[in-house]
């Protein structure tokens, strides 16, 4: 959506400096109509991305879902390996390993369709 209104403000620009530089003006209000068209449609599409966006998450959010996945990790530790891939499939995680270091990346996709992990928040 970005893109599409940051191009659509690029060829607004390219336009107008066409009509100042002497091009058909007929042809060239018929492309800024155009643009400016796709312009409000981009506009729009992204004040409606953003108003039903998901709040980020702030670190207390964070640490309140791990304080109350706490008990997880001795409960993923006795899991079958085949039970904790199917768990980890799920919650988007891959995990990227570091031979040499000895280290592993991991990373979570959350789902488009998680909710804000706001209730429980952590005290301090």
């Amino acid at each position: 959506m970005r893109r599409r209104l940051q191009d659509a403000r690029q060829r607004l620009a390219q336009y107008r400096r066409a009509l100042d530089s002497g091009a058909d003006p007929a042809t060239v209000t018929e492309w800024i109509t155009e643009a400016a068209e796709q312009e409000r449609a981009a506009q729009a599409d992204l004040r409606s991305a953003t108003a039903t966006a998901p709040k980020p998450l702030d670190p207390e959010d964070v640490l309140a879902v791990v304080e109350r996945l706490g008990s997880m990790a001795g409960v993923l530790s006795a899991a079958e390996p085949t039970e904790r891939a199917r768990f980890y499939e799920a919650l988007g995680v891959t995990a990227t390993y570091e031979a040499s270091a000895r280290t592993a990346q991991l990373e979570i996709e959350l789902p488009r369709s998680a909710k804000s992990v706001s209730e429980g928040r952590h005290a301090a």
